[in-house]
Parts: C-alpha cells; structure tokens; sequence
C-alpha cells in the first residue's frame, strides 16, 4: 500500500485515521529517543539502512470542496526511485554522547571518588611479646587441669570419737601407774600437730620448726593409715619408743587428735 490510498483511508475513516495518528506519533517519539541516547548518527545509520526515500517524495493527497483530488509534490523531487546519499564517516568511531541519566551516573561516581576520606590508623601503643610456654610446662598444665578435673572432692574432718577411745587403751598398759587424764590443750596442739603431718610425716614442722613450738608437750608420739583407735595403739605399743611414751609414770595428761584425710586417719598423741 502506497501514501496515496494510505491518506485516502484515513480521510474516509477514523479508526484507520486514529491509527495512523499513534503510528506517526510512535515513530517521531523513538527517532527523539534514539538521537537523545545514541545521537545524532544512529539516526542517519536507520535511515540508510531502510532506504525509503520514496516516502518523502510521494504526494500528500487532500480531498477539496469539489470533490477533486490535488496533486501537492514536494519541490525537487519526483516518482522515481531515488539513491539516499551516502554518509561519511570517519575510521575512528566517534564515541556517542551520554544519556541524562548516563552523566548524573557518572557526575556522581566522580564525586564519590573524590571525596572518599582515607582511613587511617595510627597504633596507641606497640604490644609486648609474650613468653611462650615450653611444650614440657604444656604438658605439665595440661596433667594438672585433668588431674583437678578428674579427682574426686577431697574430705577432711576431726574423729573426736576415735580420739577420745584412745585413752582408755593407753591407760590399760600403764598397770600400776596412775591413770592419765584428757587435757584440752593436749588435744587442741594434737590437732595442729595432725593436720601437719599430713603434710610432712615428721616431728619436724612444715615451717622447718621443732613439734613442741605448737604448744607446750613434754612427749609426741604420731602415726598414720591405721583406721582405728585399738590399730593405731598396738602399732604404738610395738615401738619400744613409741611405748615408753605411753608407760611414763612422770606423765598425767594427755591429748589425741585424729585427722581423716579421705579415709586415712593421721594420729597424734601429747603428753605432759
């Protein structure tokens, strides 16, 4: 279909009319679109590529009051077929100028950039190097924190009881002497004097002083892991020392302590 019979169906109907309007006004919009993106050479690249020159040259055809048709050519120009003429164009492309929105994109990467603060760190204060431990002192921390985790809770208490029966058995080997009496004081000293054999089992004191320095005795006898009154007195009694001790008529009083440290019982005996 030509100019012509397309301008003649459009004046004799209007939905063809309407159409025509939308298609004229749809295609001016995209050539303003395609020149404000891509510029001005996009537009004269479409054009030689669809090669219509015709279309401009065809006659606008108008219907007069009198019913006859008039022939409006475009001056220059004429029916036939004509050659669009070539456009010239560089070797190097000539890059296209950016959209709107293309340089508000790029105005605002510029300003990012330039005015990103740098970031600096000064150090308040250099770290001192730490010593390390030996792979040995590792080993050793290591065996102690299992140790502690491991071991069971730990029981300590005074047997007042066991204490107290052990001066009945003592003064059933002294036949013939006089009875030896329960002295508070004794027994208060004893007790001092169990607790630190369970440290060091000596007569000699943890702080390297003599055992009589934890009260005032005249005799000391100890002992350890027997779990009764009447095992720890035999024990005594085998120790020729031991049970000089026991048989001392110059001694009247005396005072017991036993210390249980998670069922083994640390004895004490003092005299005076």
């Amino acid at each position: 279909m030509n100019l012509k019979k397309l301008l003649k169906l459009c004046a004799g109907n209007k939905i063809a009319a309407t159409l025509f309007g939308i298609l004229v006004i749809t295609i001016v919009s995209s050539m303003v679109f395609i020149q404000s993106v891509f510029g001005q050479t996009s537009i004269h690249q479409i054009l030689e590529t669809l090669q219509t020159p015709e279309l401009f040259s065809e006659a606008f055809v108008s219907d007069d009051s009198a019913g006859a048709s008039v022939d409006v050519t475009v001056p220059g120009t004429d029916h036939k077929e004509s050659t669009a003429p070539e456009i010239s164009q560089s070797a190097t492309p000539v890059p296209a100028l950016p959209s709107p929105i293309q340089e508000s994109t790029i105005v605002m990467a510029a300003e990012t950039t330039t005015t990103a603060p740098t970031a600096t760190h000064k150090p308040t204060s250099v770290p001192k190097p730490t010593a390390k431990p030996t792979p040995a002192e590792t080993v050793v921390a290591a065996a102690v924190t299992t140790a502690a985790e491991t071991a069971p809770p730990s029981s300590r208490s005074l047997e007042y009881g066991m204490a107290s029966a052990v001066l009945d058995l003592a003064n059933q080997q002294r036949t013939g002497l006089c009875a030896l009496t329960w002295s508070d004081s004794l027994a208060a000293t004893a007790q001092i004097r169990a607790k630190e054999i369970e440290v060091s089992f000596s007569h000699t004191r943890p702080d390297g002083s003599e055992w009589y320095t934890a009260g005032s005795p005249l005799a000391e006898n100890i002992a350890k892991e027997q779990s009764s009154s009447a095992a720890v007195m035999q024990s005594w009694m085998a120790s020729a020392a031991h049970a000089a001790n026991i048989t001392n008529a110059a001694y009247t009083q005396m005072g017991v302590a036993c210390y249980n440290v998670n069922g083994i019982c640390y004895w004490v005996q003092e005299f005076s």
